[in-house]
């Protein structure tokens, strides 16, 4: 069959270009979906709070307008404002006062209208669209300025929240395996009171005399910590043995679902992908660590992977999303929190210094990045930790803790409600009752009463061991220090207002700050030194005598994040100095912390992460001493070396250095993130490589391939089998980018690991063998295709049977995926059959017309959805109809090339680019005249390539609606069967084709349309 293709490629406005190809486009897979680790991680963005929906105890929900009034969502029965408010009414002014527009000066004022109201007369005056209403709030009084100690207000607060939690335990609402009820109980121990440990006791009492220790309490982390939380607090609390057999059976969950140190939401079976989340999963330490503490059973291996896997966080940024790298930025919602809570209970170890150094370098963090606390993915849950933690350190840092105090006071005002509950004001999943029952621990804090908030030892308390020094060299316990280095002066009292200071320092004053003592504002450092040049100053902080000023340098000159490396600049990160910059004395100056035995382990990672910067020829100098940390137990140590090394792979004598280490270490890595950051890099700089050394580097890969090893497990615990599944689909994919020719070599070595790959893995790799094998010789194609056959196919055929089945019945979409691997694999066997391009008379040109307009209806160019409703002029009324007349409107013709099938691959960008004097505006249309012998096929399939929302019409039926826009350039498929509205619009003889998008605006005005209609005349058949 024939082709039926179209591109119009828009740069700017005043040109155009029409580009045709006969060639399938190669993308990137291995930049793509490909890499799931980090293409997840690509979409992982921090999600922001929700607007503010509770106005305190004044019952009033609220929701801020965009002219800076309040409209009333809803008024809460036996609230102050029942009654007195409908829903919908609009709020002008509070007491005279107008709401300003900035996200933290509204709440502000809305906080403190609440706090003087309770200080004064309790009275609010509201202007409204329908005339004043006044509310009265009963007189609470003032915070003193030791709040929350020493706070009668705080005290009538505690003392609302607890009698409603009480409610809560005496009604049986807090007695269920979950992770709100141990907070609601967690709460009432917070207290300190009799009457809140009573509540708590026979909450427990109730729930004991059915729980059943012989049954598996499940993988739910979220629940199982938290529950173990509160059941080891209780304990400690009491000695109540009763509750042992709870605190034995989340502790054996903790043995069985614990992967690599951390754990999952609630799965059963690893998965590398996106797996580990430490939101939940630190929690998990803390509770093994209050069951040791408790003399229950905890297995020890299980504690100490995990306690290692969480302490070496500390002072080294945010407790990572999952089991990555420590995380940087301000936003950690409340995870680095939760080490604290963990190293809280650690520090009454027999060797506890270095846990109680770690439980304050962790606490303290909110006392400076306390205008990040609403960042978090899905909504940040954390906040419930931050208050808890940072209360524990109020006599170390007074000033800066009442500063934060009185920073989020709005936060606890805005949280209350009218019955002495409280929600979460502001944080989007969790502004709710649920959620709220923690927010006491807030108030709490300070009083210490809990283990996670700094207690003495409980006299329940059995003694126990840990490691004195879990990870890292004695060197590292510096990065635990709660102050800065002698040199830091804070450019401001407010950690908020210094922060905006240091982006327009001078180089005195960024010397000053650079040995700050949180890490997230070094990294604010590093950026201005790096933004100004001061090319100096790194050179002088690499030979400092501080560790905080020497790794402020390091992160001046390559700040590495995993999660940004698609906008990453050859070896090096984006936020990275240019190679002319990167001096011989700061290369030599890393080189000295890296060979120093006594440095901190984590300087010499991040020394060598600087080292992306080098130049070849230096890196090659010291290749051997970078080497060998390839070779280091901590997968942190790995990756880095790598990165180091890296610059060198633009030499062939590099690669012939690196790639025989870097393979062994590939293939003995247990962990997945270093080998998607080797994979990811590689494939991403493939052409600074030597083009001759290429066939080294697959090769040295194929051998990683070979040596991954398989995973086992012990029965009833989690199920390991995804991780060489993933590492083994990464490792072909990226072998297969540098190298196609090894694809047929790659078929035969893959058919040996198949027993290794899971379903989805088994179909990259029959992605990765067919994407690599089009474009091979046809003798090349077919052993691959000989291969693919024998191994994979009948199993496809044999998984799917029933849908393949010509009697199949059910829906078509589940034929799809099943059914272009087999004729993609029979494609490649030379066998005929397949998805074929329809157009009769295209075999010597396929004939098209196009034309744009700007439309009236303008969208500001920063929109990334492009897509709208706009008026055509006359001239293009009916433009998708098969009578217009599109030569007499002026359309103009071109002519596109043939090819057997539509392109299936993804694109990292547009694949026509030009300047051409026929652009005219934003809007596309292109539409085809073509001949169909007939319609009896099996099934159909449009294709667009577009990243915007797009319009098919056949014979002026709207056939394809596409809204929304796409996140990179790959085909969008709509698959159709007999009796479709596609199938009902063609006819045999003559039909026209009509397709409509918009430009994607992306480095300036740019936009892409390919069209393709594609038949299957009958289903494949078993081998």
């Amino acid at each position: 069959m024939t082709t039926l293709v179209a591109a119009l490629f828009f740069k700017n406005h005043n040109s155009i270009m029409i580009s045709f190809s006969s060639l399938r486009i190669l993308g990137l897979p291995a930049l793509s979906a490909a890499f799931s680790l980090l293409s997840l991680s690509s979409l992982l963005a921090l999600d922001g709070p929700t607007p503010v929906r509770t106005f305190g105890p004044t019952g009033l929900e609220i929701s801020l307008q965009k002219n800076n009034t309040l409209k009333v969502t809803a008024v809460q029965k036996d609230s102050p404002a029942a009654g007195k408010f409908t829903q919908g009414q609009i709020i002008t002014t509070i007491n005279g006062q107008a709401m300003p527009a900035g996200f933290w000066e509204h709440r502000l004022l809305l906080g403190d209208l609440i706090t003087k109201a309770e200080a004064t007369d309790g009275k609010l005056i509201f202007a409204t669209d329908k005339g004043n209403v006044t509310l009265h709030l009963p007189i609470l009084g003032s915070y003193s300025d030791s709040w929350p100690l020493d706070c009668p207000k705080t005290q009538k607060i505690i003392d609302a929240n607890a009698a409603y939690l009480r409610g809560l335990a005496d009604s049986g609402k807090l007695g269920k395996h979950s992770m709100t009820h141990a907070l609601a109980i967690v709460s009432l121990l917070s207290t300190g009171e009799e009457k809140d440990l009573e509540a708590v006791r026979k909450v427990y009492r109730e729930r004991m005399k059915t729980f059943n220790p012989n049954k598996n309490i499940g993988p739910h982390t979220w629940h199982n910590g938290h529950q173990g939380i509160a059941a080891g607090e209780y304990y400690l609390r009491t000695g109540d043995k009763s509750v042992l057999p709870l605190i034995n059976a989340i502790c054996k969950a903790a043995k069985r679902y614990q992967v690599q140190g951390g754990y999952y939401h609630w799965a059963t079976q690893a998965n590398p992908k996106y797996g580990v989340v430490n939101a939940c999963g630190t929690n998990m330490l803390t509770a093994m660590l209050l069951a040791k503490q408790c003399g229950a059973k905890v297995d020890q291996d299980t504690l100490l992977e995990s306690l290692v896997f969480f302490y070496r966080f500390a002072g080294h940024g945010q407790n990572a999303y999952g089991n990555g790298r420590p995380e940087l930025g301000q936003g950690g919602n409340g995870k680095t929190e939760q080490i604290a809570a963990a190293m809280h209970i650690a520090a009454h170890a027999k060797n506890g210094d270095a846990y109680a150094m770690a439980a304050k370098k962790c606490a303290q963090q909110p006392l400076y990045t306390y205008r990040s606390m609403f960042r978090g993915h899905t909504g940040p849950i954390g906040n419930l930790w931050f208050s808890p933690m940072v209360a524990t350190i109020i006599q170390a840092k007074p000033d800066l803790y009442h500063n934060r105090q009185n920073q989020v006071r709005w936060f606890y005002e805005l949280s209350r409600q009218h019955d002495g509950s409280f929600v979460m004001s502001s944080c989007r999943g969790y502004d709710n009752t649920q959620y709220g029952n923690s927010m006491l621990l807030g108030l709490t804090g300070p009083r210490k009463t809990l283990q996670i908030t700094g207690a003495p030892n409980s006299r329940f308390a059995t003694s126990f061991s840990l490691p004195a020094n879990p990870w890292g060299r004695p060197a590292d316990l510096a990065f635990l220090e709660p102050n800065g280095s002698p040199n830091y002066k804070p450019l401001d009292p407010a950690p908020h207002l210094e922060a905006e200071k240091i982006s327009t320092a001078t180089q005195a004053q960024l010397q000053q700050v650079a040995g700050h003592p949180e890490h997230s504002f070094r990294e604010i450092v590093a950026a201005s030194i790096r933004k100004q040049g001061h090319y100096d100053l790194i050179e002088s902080l690499l030979a400092s005598k501080h560790p905080f000023e020497r790794h402020t340098a390091c992160l001046a000159i390559n700040h590495f994040q995993p999660w940004r490396m698609r906008y990453s600049k050859g070896w090096r990160s984006e936020r990275s100095i240019d190679p002319e910059h990167f001096t011989q004395t700061m290369f030599d100056r890393l080189i000295a912390m890296i060979n120093n035995p006594d440095e901190a382990l984590w300087l010499v990672d991040q020394s060598m992460l600087a080292l992306a910067a080098a130049k070849p020829e230096q890196t090659l100098s010291q290749i051997q001493l970078l080497l060998p940390w390839l070779n280091h137990q901590e997968w942190w140590l790995k990756e880095s070396a790598f990165i180091a090394v890296s610059p060198a792979l633009e030499t062939q004598l590099g690669v012939d250095q690196i790639m025989p280490p870097l393979s062994q270490m590939l293939g003995t890595l247990e962990h997945a993130k270093p080998r998607s950051v080797v994979y990811y890099l590689i494939n991403r700089n493939i052409a600074l490589i030597p083009k001759n050394s290429r066939h080294s580097v697959s090769e040295a890969l194929k051998r990683t391939y070979a040596a991954i090893p398989k995973q086992t497990w012990e029965a009833g615990s989690m199920d390991l089998s995804n991780i060489p599944s993933v590492d083994l689909a990464n490792t072909i994919q990226t072998i297969l980018n540098i190298d196609p020719l090894q694809a047929p070599a790659m078929a035969i070595l893959s058919a040996k690991r198949l027993d290794d790959l899971q379903p989805r893995e088994r179909g990259l790799h029959i992605d990765a063998l067919i994407n690599a094998a089009q474009n091979l010789d046809p003798s090349s194609r077919k052993q691959v295709g000989d291969v693919l056959t024998q191994h994979y196919r009948s199993s496809i055929y044999q998984e799917n049977a029933k849908v393949l089945s010509p009697d199949y019945k059910g829906s078509y979409k589940a034929q799809i995926t099943p059914l272009n691997k087999i004729l993609d694999i029979d494609d490649l066997c030379g066998i005929s059959g397949g998805w074929t391009l329809l157009d009769e008379n295209s075999k010597k040109g396929s004939s098209w017309e196009f034309t744009t307009y700007e439309p009236a209806e303008k969208r500001d160019p920063s929109d990334k959805n492009r897509r709208r409703e706009v008026s055509l002029p006359e001239h293009l009324k009916g433009w998708f109809q098969p009578d217009y007349d599109a030569k007499a409107k002026g359309w103009k013709t071109f002519t596109a090339d043939v090819s057997k099938q539509a392109p299936r691959r993804y694109r990292n960008q547009p694949a026509w680019r030009s300047d051409h004097p026929d652009q005219a505006g934003e809007l596309i249309f292109i539409r085809k005249t073509f001949e169909l012998k007939d319609t009896d096929y099996t099934l159909m399939r449009l294709a667009a390539y577009t990243r915007q929302g797009y319009q098919i019409y056949i014979n002026g039926e709207l056939i394809v609606d596409q809204k929304g826009r796409s996140k990179n350039w790959f085909p969008r498929m709509s698959y159709d069967a007999p009796g479709s509205k596609l199938f009902k619009a063609l006819k045999p003889g003559t039909n026209v084709i009509a397709a409509t998008s918009f430009l994607q605006y992306f480095k300036g005005k740019e936009g892409d349309i390919e069209v393709y209609l594609e038949g299957l005349k009958e289903l494949p058949k078993a081998n």
